[in-house]
């Protein structure tokens, strides 16, 4: 992974003594949170795919917030937050999912059903992909109905 930040400082012509090399660390950091996102969002689809998943949409977008993927399983429309992390993580990819990232998904989730009449009733999923330092995918979790709707 150094190799990684070292090749992407070095395209940018950065040098170790630049005023710039926080911007730089944060770039080639973003690059690589992107890069793992992505790898991660694939592992979950074949996951959900394995699983009876029939995937919808990926990630949506709308002004209340995002959603990585859509998907309908068991006369449900499912709304799957996707969390990928490496070895040096301090946290579970699941506890990433915070009340405040739900509201958005939730409300996300509501503009995207209002499109639609008579729709299907809508369930909250977390999938949960680890990779090895050589980002890897160890594990894909799927957790059906991770958390719900908060009322009014």
């Amino acid at each position: 992974m150094r190799n990684f930040w070292k090749l992407i400082s070095g395209r940018i012509g950065i040098i170790s003594s630049s005023p710039a090399l926080p911007f730089a660390n944060r770039l080639a950091r973003d690059l690589h949170s992107k890069s793992l996102g992505r790898l991660g969002e694939e592992a979950s689809v074949r996951k959900l795919v394995d699983e009876g998943y029939r995937i919808l949409d990926r990630n949506y977008a709308c002004r209340s917030g995002e959603i990585d993927i859509i998907a309908e399983h068991g006369g449900h429309i499912c709304f799957v937050e996707v969390k990928t992390r490496s070895p040096r993580s301090w946290n579970s990819p699941e506890s990433a999912v915070t009340p405040e990232k739900q509201l958005r998904i939730i409300r996300a989730a509501n503009f995207y059903m209002a499109g639609f009449r008579n729709c299907a009733p809508a369930r909250f999923d977390i999938v949960s992909v680890l990779t090895d330092d050589n980002e890897q995918i160890m594990s894909v979790e799927l957790k059906k109905n991770a958390f719900a709707p908060v009322a009014g």
